[in-house]
């Protein structure tokens, strides 16, 4: 973990971090050993149903270029746990959880598809991404 002795931290913000850890629980101990009271934390990370969503090289044959579907197409992931077991490295950590859930990317994630090159419905709908997230504060 990184050395910032003599640092007061009062937040944290890890977008992805996690899915790309061996130990993602690790580093949540990690900032429960660190904040500092009232501190506030933000993570967020792909959720397990990124695993069912369609790899970037199916959604290629379609002419849909996108960097990241399926959880699987970026190499440097390794873990994505659901939101509760999240959420218990989080209170175990000494942290109060204030919101929690999946991100829906709604309207938004359903045009980006809807007007990729060769679609021939611009209703088409999709499931996004969706990945979880959980935010906390120090007690």
């Amino acid at each position: 973990m990184p050395n910032v002795s003599g640092v007061a931290l009062t937040g944290f913000f890890a977008s992805h971090l996690i899915a790309q850890l061996a130990s993602p629980e690790r580093l949540v101990a990690w900032i429960g050993t660190r904040a500092e009271p009232g501190a506030r934390v933000y993570l967020e990370w792909p959720s397990p149903t990124s695993n069912a969503l369609p790899t970037r090289d199916e959604l290629r044959q379609h002419d849909i270029e996108i960097l990241v579907s399926n959880f699987r197409d970026d190499p440097a992931n390794r873990t994505c746990p659901d939101v509760t077991t999240v959420c218990g490295w989080v209170r175990e950590a000494g942290f109060t959880i204030v919101a929690s859930g999946a991100i829906d990317l709604g309207r938004f994630g359903e045009e980006l598809f809807a007007r990729a090159p060769g679609q021939k419905s611009p209703t088409r709908s999709r499931q996004s991404t969706s990945p979880a997230a959980a935010c906390a504060s120090a007690l």
